[in-house]
């Protein structure tokens, strides 16, 4: 009797476990997961010991592992914030750390622009924000190119923040002289080294022609600095990726013309006056193009950089020299 129950038992377990493996084989199996889109753009933002990136696609269908902008401190880990942008294209912050605005694009692939008042920890849209692609905050305001009405213009803003909703969003502070002509192109790119002292970029990009101009009296007038001729340095195909300043007189252009593969970066010590080219990367450092810089004086600066489709930093202690890898 007791073999019997054996016998039995045994055979009950075979004939479960067979059916078991019969369901499991005909189940559907799970989807692949959709390999994330490829990073080409990013923007970085540094002041202090505190960092801000972003990095993704262009376009305004993200895959939703993308990362997202993202915040550390030092050399520690990185915190992502939630950022009503599907795409990020520029950071600028504010001195002490607290107030910034992210340029990018909107879930229904139009220009917008997010604000933050808490360090990049909680972002915020309000339509009525002008639409700016490109910004830089200096002492209470920020400059910006604005494109609402159509054609591009730069322009002061200074921050607005509402009580409720606590949403922050900029206004127009007055009018200032727009230094392009026809051939020079429109106002791309925006950078202050002081409250009165900036540069503005302005690119041609069917001609491959640009000007930089310089005010030294908060946007009254500017005077035409350089422009594309080879003496000055700003010449060659292609245009102005990124374009920063810091310290009292440097200046760093990205171009994506195809001297370097990655990238290549030019420096003025002059304000923007004559520009030299610093060596390319050559593929070192799994470098295989450089999406934004960064710099807090006229030596130290950081690169988001992608390789193997996945975000570098790097940093620089001798103007972008030479380049050594950040965690």
């Amino acid at each position: 009797m007791t073999r019997r129950w054996i016998t039995a038992g045994v055979v009950g377990l075979l004939i479960g476990t067979t059916a078991l493996l019969v369901v499991a084989a005909l189940r559907p199996s799970a989807p692949p997961r959709a390999p994330a889109a490829p990073i080409s753009m990013g923007a970085i933002e540094v002041v202090g010991d505190t960092t801000w990136r972003w990095v993704g696609p262009d376009d305004c269908n993200a895959d939703t592992d993308i990362i997202q902008l993202q915040r550390r401190t030092g050399e520690g880990e990185w915190f992502g914030a939630r950022v009503p942008l599907v795409s990020v294209s520029g950071i600028t912050f504010s001195d002490n750390g607290d107030d910034g605005v992210a340029l990018g694009t909107s879930t229904s692939c139009g220009r917008q622009i997010a604000v933050t008042r808490d360090g990049g920890r909680n972002w915020h849209i309000d339509e009525r924000n002008p639409t700016l692609v490109d910004a830089w905050w200096v002492d209470q305001q920020v400059w910006g190119v604005d494109i609402s009405t159509g054609s591009a213009v730069v322009q002061p803003f200074r921050l607005i923040e509402r009580r409720v909703p606590r949403i922050a969003d900029l206004a127009a502070d007055a009018d200032v002289a727009q230094p392009c002509d026809a051939r020079d192109g429109v106002p791309s790119k925006v950078a202050f080294f002081t409250e009165r002292t900036g540069l503005l970029l302005c690119e041609h990009r069917i001609l491959t022609s640009r000007l930089i101009a310089r005010t030294t009296n908060a946007g009254s007038n500017y005077e035409r600095l350089t422009d594309d001729r080879s003496a000055s340095g700003l010449d060659g195909d292609g245009t102005i990726q990124d374009f920063v300043v810091a310290g009292s007189e440097h200046v760093w252009a990205l171009f994506d013309d195809q001297e370097c593969a990655e990238g290549q970066l030019r420096v003025s010590d002059s304000q923007g006056q004559f520009f030299t080219r610093l060596p390319c990367l050559d593929g070192q450092l799994g470098v295989e193009e450089i999406l934004g810089v960064t710099f807090a004086d006229e030596r130290r600066g950081v690169m988001l950089a992608v390789g193997d489709n996945e975000p570098l930093m790097l940093e620089t202690k001798d103007s972008g020299e030479t380049w050594t890898p950040l965690p």
